[in-house]
């Protein structure tokens, strides 16, 4: 049992994480682009709901970038609950 933080299940909890969750997703927006749409749209990098996110990206270079950024921010990825799509046109992309 740890003695740092807020107890577990603690209303104060989800609202202390998204305020820090919000630093590192405002480090990502800043060093990362934004995705193209082919449809003329703005489409956002990334959806968040608590502490479920989901990143939109056209490559593996930002990816790699994403969790580089939340470990800096010592936010662990749970690899058995994360999924990778890559969203390309290119051929060569679809081969890795």
């Amino acid at each position: 049992m740890s003695n740092v933080g807020t107890p577990q299940g603690d209303s104060l909890s989800p609202v202390l994480f998204t305020i820090y969750l919000e630093n590192a997703l405002r480090e990502i927006r800043t060093t990362l682009p934004e995705p193209n749409s082919s449809y003329g749209r703005e489409i956002p990098s990334e959806i968040a709901y608590a502490d479920d996110l989901d990143f939109i990206g056209h490559d593996y270079a930002k990816i790699a970038k994403i969790q580089e950024t939340l470990e800096k921010y010592q936010l662990k990825v749970k690899t058995d609950k994360t999924e990778f799509t890559l969203l390309s046109k290119s051929e060569e992309d679809w081969k890795k």
